[in-house]
């Protein structure tokens, strides 16, 4: 909550809504029906739950118009450090793992065909995401891991106010969500490709207290639906989701959610960011050792389920306000101490003539 200073005073004083819970959203379905089927036997209904705003309890926040124009998957794909990539049963493997809602069955999934991870993760759709993100493994048994050390969301040069901030959505058990590192980058290497240069402010950690109770993602159906029967698919071909190898598991799970304010994240208003970095909570916890993310000394290529098993709902790359936004707050306070000004001369003047 914010509270307005005496105009007195000739200031804004609030307290700053930090790492806290999302308690509820609200929702916009479009059903295309428009289906897809895949040589792999998979249909897609294309069917898209956008969020468009939230709230903390205390708090509620819609969404910028600044959306990432790029996600960048950073995966170690020589784990080993013996200067060959790719090695079966030695590197950990350059897959893409993703879970969709299901439809009305194993092979009729509710949620957008996508053709590649980057799709997934910068989609806005509840019902859909990457699944066991940072968890590394070079065992070709093991499909679930997602292998990625970070994943880098750019924006580009972009000026921030403190209240605003970043979202993290899980999808799991109620009580049990995965824990996660995240960390603001404020200046960009476009060379090869493009990468974060340097961090600024505080990294953040995100355990399963940091998120609130899983969240109602179907609003056209009565009662509260809390929980979602997924399916979770296996792609052999890095980023690339046009080739499934298999659908792996069918499970019931719902979805929560994290806010994480640019004050939390130690970045102050006006400061210009570039994007930010999601990574799993064994990494380092020091801004200036967030940069190479092929030093396993600071990345761990070993990173376990605990560590690195979030998965990750399709809302990634976008920056949430408080509604009014920041600046309304002044607009609002400037205008009651104009109104007060105003009242106390005609007051004043009133008290004269009588006089």
């Amino acid at each position: 909550m914010y509270a307005i200073g005496a105009c007195a005073a000739g200031g804004l004083a609030s307290t700053v809504d930090a790492q806290t819970a999302i308690a509820d959203w609200s929702i916009m379905v479009s059903d295309a029906s428009n289906y897809t089927d895949q040589a792999n036997g998979l249909n897609y209904r294309n069917t898209t739950y956008a969020i468009t705003s939230f709230s903390t309890g205390s708090t509620s926040y819609g969404l910028s118009s600044t959306i990432a124009s790029a996600v960048y998957v950073r995966r170690n794909t020589d784990s080993s450090g013996n200067g060959s990539s790719n090695q079966s049963g030695i590197d950990n493997n350059n897959r893409s793992s993703v879970w969709n809602t299901q439809y009305d069955d194993t092979d009729r999934l509710l949620g957008t065909y996508q053709t590649s991870l980057n799709g997934v993760l910068l989609n806005n759709n509840a019902v859909m995401g990457a699944d066991n993100v940072f968890a590394n493994s070079s065992d070709a048994s093991r499909k679930s891991a997602g292998n990625i050390e970070r994943l880098d969301f750019y924006f580009g040069a972009t000026t921030v106010n403190a209240r605003e901030g970043l979202t993290i959505f899980d999808r799991g058990l109620a009580g049990e969500h995965d824990s996660v590192k995240i960390a603001v980058f404020t200046s960009w290497n476009g060379a090869n490709g493009g990468s974060p240069l340097s961090y600024s402010g505080n990294v953040v950690t995100l355990g399963a207290s940091s998120y609130g109770n899983n969240l109602d993602w179907n609003p056209n159906q009565a009662g509260v639906q809390d929980s979602m029967t997924y399916t979770l698919l296996r792609f052999n071909n890095g980023d690339n989701l046009t080739a499934l190898d298999e659908a792996i598991e069918t499970n019931t799970q719902g979805v929560a959610g994290s806010f994480i304010s640019f004050a939390d994240l130690g970045i102050a208003s006006g400061t210009t960011i570039y994007g930010y970095s999601i990574m799993g909570s064994d990494v380092t916890t020091s801004v200036s050792n967030l940069a190479d993310w092929r030093n396993a000394t600071y990345y761990p290529t070993g990173t376990t389920d605990d560590n690195g098993g979030i998965d990750l709902m399709s809302f990634n790359g976008r920056i949430a306000r408080p509604v009014p936004e920041p600046s309304t707050y002044g607009a609002l306070l400037l205008g009651g101490c104009v109104g007060v000004w105003f009242f106390r001369r005609r007051s004043l003047s009133a008290q004269t003539q009588r006089v």
